[in-house]
C-alpha cells in the first residue's frame, strides 16, 4: 500500500485572513515586573545546563553571534530585562524566549521547569546542544505559540503527537536535527490541526528508515494555501511532484533539494508569480525544462542541477530581470545559448552537452561573479581579455571543453583583481600563460591535466603571493619546483609530473601535499615534521630512499592519509602514532622489523597496507 508522508498537510491548509494589531510588549519604563514563579522557572531551567562553545559555526549562517545569554540571568534583576526574554506589557508574563546560539549544553527532560511557562508566543532554542534529547510531549502545552524553532539542537527520536495541539503555529522549524522520526498518526494530526502554518522547515532531519516499504510522496490537492516557505530538502522523498504545486499561490521559496523526486518538473510551478527561490537540485527529474518562466517575474535564484534533464536551455528564463543565479549543472542539456540575462551574478552550466562558442553576451554581464562552463562541448578560442569588463568576476571555470582553446598571448593590458578561483584544466596548455599575471588576488588555481613542461618560471611565484591557498598543477610535464613562496598556501597537488631532485618541503601551514608519481630522490628531511596542520601526505611512486623520520607518525594530529607506497625506504616503521589516521600505505618498500603497537592509537584506521616489505614476526594479535 502506498502511503503519503508527513508533508501531506501543506496542501490541506485552509485559506485564512491575517489581521494586524499591535502587540503590547513589556517596556523597561513600565512598573510591571515579571511574576516571581515565572522568574524562578527560568532560573531552574538555566541551572540544568552548562555552557559550552561547541557546534555553533552554523550561527554565522543566521548572522548571529553565539554567546551565553543566560549569563545575564541574575536573581536580583527583573527577568524581563534578561537577554532573550520578552514580557507582556501590563501583566509581565513571559511571552517570548530566544535562546538561539546560547551555548546551552544539556538535556531537556519532560519535568523541565520550562514547561511551567504557559504564556509563550515565540520560542527559539535553535543552535544549541541538547544531547540527543527527545522532543518532549509537553511542548504541546504552549497553546499560544505562533513561532517554534528547535533547529540544529541535537534533538532525536519521534516527533510527539502533542505538537499537533499547537494550532496557532505560523512558523515551525525542526531542521538539522539528524534523526527525527515521524509516524502516520502524527502527520495526520498535523494535517488536521496546523491550519495556520505559513513557514515549514524540515531540512536535513526526517528519518523514515524504520518504515519498511513506505513510499514517500507529496499528495495532490486542488486547494490553495497561504504557505510562503517550504523546505523539504534531504528528506528521502520519492515520486512525482503533483501539478497541484501550482496552487501554492502565496509561496516565495521552494526547496526540495537532495531527495528522490522523479518524472517531469510540473509546468504549474511556473505559474507561481510570487516565487523568488526555486531549488530542485539533486533529484531524479527527467525530460525537458518547461520553457514558460514568463510569469516568474520575482524569481531571484533557480537551481535544477544534478538531475537528468534534457533538451535546450529555456530561453524564457534568460529574460527575467530580477534573476541573479542560475544553476543547471550536471544534466544533459544541449544546444546553443539563448540571450540575454543582464542581471546574472552566477551561471553554472557545468557538465552538460552545450555546444558552440561562448556567446558574446556573457562578456557584457557586468554583475557576473561566477561563470562555470566546465565539461561541456564548447568550441572556439577564448582570450582571457574577453572577460576584462567583468570587474565583479570571482570564479571562472572553463575546463574540460575539448574543442575550446585558450589564447596564451603575452599581450594584455588589464587586470581582474576580483577573481579568486580560476580553473583552466584539460586545456592543452603547453606553457604557463603570462596572462595569469592579471589575476593578482587569486586564491584557487587549477592548471592540471595540461601539457605544461619544464621549470616553473620565476614570475609564476609572484602570482597570488599573499592570497593563493589552493594550487593544482598535477598531470603535466614539470621537472622542477624551486620554492613555495605563497604566504597562505594550504593545498598543493603536483602528482603525475616529472619532478626530479630532492623532496620540496611546503610551508608549515600546508594541509594537503601530494607529489606522487614523480622522479624525486633522496631522503625525507626531518623538517617535514614542522607541518603540524597537515592532513594528507602522499609521496608514493617516487625514488625516495633512506630511513623516514621517527616523527612522521605523530607530527600532525590531523593527519588522516599517509602514503609512502613504491619508494625505496628502509629501516623500521616509526614507533609512535598519535593521529586520526584513516589510511596508512607503506607497500613496496624495504621496511624491516615489526608493526608498532602504537597503531592501536589510530582508532579511525580503515586501510593498512604494509605488503612487499621485509617485515617479520607474526601478525599482531592486538590488531585483530
Amino acid at each position: 500500500m502506498k502511503l503519503l508522508c508527513f508533508p501531506i498537510f501543506i496542501f490541506f491548509f485552509s485559506r485564512f485572513q491575517l489581521t494586524c494589531s499591535s502587540s503590547p510588549f513589556y517596556s523597561s519604563h513600565d512598573a510591571t515586573l515579571c511574576p516571581g514563579d515565572q522568574k524562578l522557572a527560568l532560573l531552574q531551567f538555566k541551572n540544568t545546563f552548562s555552557t559550552s562553545q561547541i557546534l555553533y559555526e552554523d550561527c554565522n549562517e543566521e548572522h548571529k553571534v553565539p554567546y551565553p545569554k543566560t549569563d545575564s540571568w541574575k536573581e536580583d534583576v527583573d527577568c524581563c530585562l534578561w537577554d532573550g526574554v520578552t514580557c507582556e506589557d501590563g501583566t509581565g508574563n513571559l511571552i517570548g524566549l530566544d535562546l538561539s546560539c546560547s551555548w546551552l549544553y544539556g538535556s531537556i527532560h519532560s519535568n523541565s521547569s520550562l514547561f511551567n511557562l504557559s504564556h509563550f508566543q515565540r520560542l527559539n532554542l535553535a543552535y544549541n546542544n541538547f544531547r540527543e534529547s527527545e522532543i518532549s510531549p509537553k511542548f504541546g502545552r504552549f497553546s499560544n505559540l505562533t513561532h517554534l524553532n528547535l533547529s540544529t539542537s541535537s534533538f532525536l527520536g519521534n516527533m510527539p503527537l502533542d505538537l499537533s495541539h499547537l494550532t496557532k503555529l505560523v512558523s515551525l522549524d525542526l531542521s538539522r536535527n539528524y534523526g527525527l522520526g515521524l509516524n502516520t498518526s502524527v502527520y495526520k494530526a498535523f494535517a488536521r490541526n496546523l491550519t495556520q502554518l505559513r513557514e515549514l522547515s524540515l531540512y536535513f532531519h526526517l528519518d523514515l528508515r524504520e518504515n519498511f516499504g513506505l513510499t514517500c510522496s507529496l499528495p495532490k490537492s486542488n486547494r490553495t494555501t497561504s504557505l510562503k516557505y517550504l523546505d523539504l530538502s534531504i528528506c528521502q522523498f520519492t515520486g512525482l511532484l503533483p501539478m497541484s504545486m501550482g496552487n501554492l499561490t502565496q509561496i516565495t521559496q521552494i526547496n526540495i533539494q537532495s531527495n528522490n523526486f522523479s518524472g517531469k518538473i510540473p509546468a504549474s510551478i511556473l505559474n507561481l508569480a510570487k516565487l523568488e527561490y526555486l531549488i530542485l537540485e539533486e533529484n531524479d527529474f527527467r525530460g525537458q525544462i518547461p520553457d514558460a518562466f514568463e510569469n516568474l517575474s520575482q524569481l531571484i535564484y533557480v537551481s535544477l542541477g544534478r538531475n537528468r534533464l534534457i533538451g535546450q536551455l529555456p530561453s524564457s528564463i534568460f529574460n527575467l530581470t530580477q534573476l541573479s543565479k542560475i544553476d543547471f549543472s550536471f544534466n544533459q542539456l544541449s544546444g546553443p545559448f539563448p540571450e540575454y540575462a543582464s542581471g546574472l551574478s552566477k551561471l553554472d552550466l557545468t557538465n552538460n552537452k552545450l555546444q558552440g562558442p561562448i556567446p558574446r553576451f556573457i562578456f557584457q554581464l557586468e554583475n557576473l561573479a561566477s561563470l562555470m562552463l566546465s565539461s561541456d562541448s564548447l568550441s572556439g578560442v577564448v582570450e582571457i581579455g574577453m572577460f576584462s569588463k567583468l570587474k565583479n568576476m570571482q570564479s571562472l571555470e572553463l575546463s574540460g571543453n575539448g574543442l575550446l582553446s585558450l589564447n596564451t598571448s603575452n599581450h594584455f593590458n588589464f587586470t581582474l583583481p576580483s577573481v579568486t578561483y580560476l580553473n583552466l584544466s584539460f586545456y592543452n596548455i603547453q606553457e604557463f600563460p603570462p596572462v595569469l599575471k592579471a589575476f593578482a588576488n587569486i586564491e584557487r588555481l587549477d592548471l592540471s591535466n595540461n601539457k605544461i613542461h619544464g621549470l616553473v618560471p620565476h614570475w609564476f611565484y609572484e602570482i597570488g603571493k599573499e592570497s593563493l591557498e589552493y594550487l593544482i598543477l598535477s598531470n603535466n610535464y614539470l621537472t622542477k619546483i624551486h620554492q613555495f613562496p605563497w604566504e597562505r598556501i594550504g593545498h598543493l597537488d603536483f602528482h603525475g609530473n616529472l619532478l626530479e631532485g630532492k623532496l620540496p618541503i611546503p610551508p608549515f601551514h600546508a594541509t594537503f601535499f601530494c607529489v606522487s608519481r614523480n622522479k624525486l630522490t633522496g631522503e625525507v628531511p626531518s623538517s617535514i615534521c614542522h607541518l603540524e596542520q597537515l592532513q594528507v601526505l602522499d609521496l608514493s611512486y617516487n625514488n625516495l630512499s633512506g630511513k623516514i623520520p621517527n616523527c612522521l607518525g605523530d607530527f600532525s594530529y590531523d593527519l588522516s592519509i599517509l602514503n609512502l607506497r613504491m619508494n625505496r625506504f628502509e629501516g623500521s616503521i616509526p614507533k609512535s602514532f598519535q593521529t586520526i589516521l584513516r589510511s596508512l600505505n607503506l607497500n613496496g618498500n624495504q621496511f624491516e622489523g615489526s608493526l608498532p603497537m602504537s597503531l592501536l592509537n589510530c582508532s579511525m584506521l580503515e586501510v593498512l597496507n604494509v605488503g612487499d616489505n621485509k617485515l617479520h614476526g607474526r601478525f599482531p594479535y592486538w590488531f585483530v
